[in-house]
Formats: C-alpha cells, structure tokens, sequence
C-alpha cells in the first residue's frame, strides 16, 4: 500500500514539473512571436536635423557616435541644469 502511494506521489511531482517546463518554453516562444519587429529589418536612419526636432523634456533624442538614442526617460532623472 505504501509503495502504491509513492510511486502515485512520484508520479505527480514529476508531472507537475514536465507540465512547468512546457509552459516556461511556450512562453518564451510567445514573447518572440509578437514582437513588433520584423527579423530582418534594417535600422532606421535619422538625419542630424529630424534629431534635433526631439528636443523637450518628454521628448528628447541625442546622438552618440553615430547611433540614435531616445533619453526621454532619463531626462527627468538627470541632475544637469537642476536648481539645488
């Protein structure tokens, strides 16, 4: 009687983490597939002037040696020009 409870408890424990592990890698599969990007797609190229039209504080883009960034987010968090 004993052994017929373990083997069922054994059972169990091992379906529950075969049923996890399926669930783990069907939702990174989920994530990957909506995306909004395309897969091949090229960067976007920006000139210096449609860069220089994102200028305000919720809306704010620099350009590092060559490279686009959008620093909104961190605009409020930086300190430069601060009043203390």
């Amino acid at each position: 009687m004993i052994a017929v409870i373990g083997l069922l408890l054994v059972f169990l424990v091992s379906a529950l983490f075969l049923i996890q592990g399926k669930r783990r890698s069907n939702g990174g599969q989920d994530k990957k597939q909506s995306s909004n990007e395309p897969k091949d797609s090229k960067p976007k190229s920006y000139s210096k002037s449609e860069v220089a039209e994102h200028n305000k504080r919720d809306d704010c883009w620099i350009i590092i040696k060559d490279k686009v960034y959008d620093v909104t987010s961190y605009v409020e968090e930086h300190l430069g020009g601060a009043p203390f």
